[in-house]
């Protein structure tokens, strides 16, 4: 038997997660079945958590590793830390919502979205699994869970 590739977005260390009735929690506080908000389906519980740490000496040696920041407004350092293959939600100004990487909307959207460069802390990334692809609210910006299935699947999924 083969494991599905698993989608490799995450969340640091640090993030706020939505809540049923208004509260939020820390990710690395989230535990399975705890209910959180999704933009798809109301309160959904959380069926898997994967934490992935990495100490700071391979952190600064791997720029695949270091977060990148979502910040929207353009303010300088408030924003989502993300890693740079996590799915956000986008919509520039159109009735189309699109789920897009950090990585991507870098590219597109300069200031939006940038990598922290030389990254000199370990980091724990987090990837909370429900059922399905769903939307979630981390840090006030809407992203999408982690999920698991091949490149088809995730071209799927980035068409919301």
């Amino acid at each position: 038997m083969t494991k599905e590739p698993t989608y490799a977005g995450g969340l640091l260390r640090g993030t706020w997660i939505s809540r049923p009735n208004g509260k939020l929690t820390l990710i690395e506080d989230l535990r399975l079945g705890d209910a959180i908000t999704t933009l798809d389906h109301g309160p959904m519980p959380i069926i898997r958590i994967d934490a992935e740490e990495h100490n700071a000496t391979l952190t600064e040696a791997t720029p695949d590793l270091w977060p990148w920041i979502f910040t929207p407004d353009q303010m300088d350092d408030d924003g989502l830390y993300l890693r740079g293959d996590q799915l956000i939600l986008w919509a520039p100004g159109s009735c189309i919502d699109t789920l897009i990487t950090a990585r991507d909307l870098a590219r597109r959207q300069q200031h939006q979205c940038r990598r922290l460069d030389g990254w000199p802390a370990s980091v724990t990334w987090y990837r909370l699994h429900l059922d399905g692809h769903q939307i979630i609210i981390a840090d006030g910006y809407p992203v999408g869970s982690a999920f698991t299935g091949g490149p088809l699947a995730r071209e799927v999924v980035t068409k919301v």
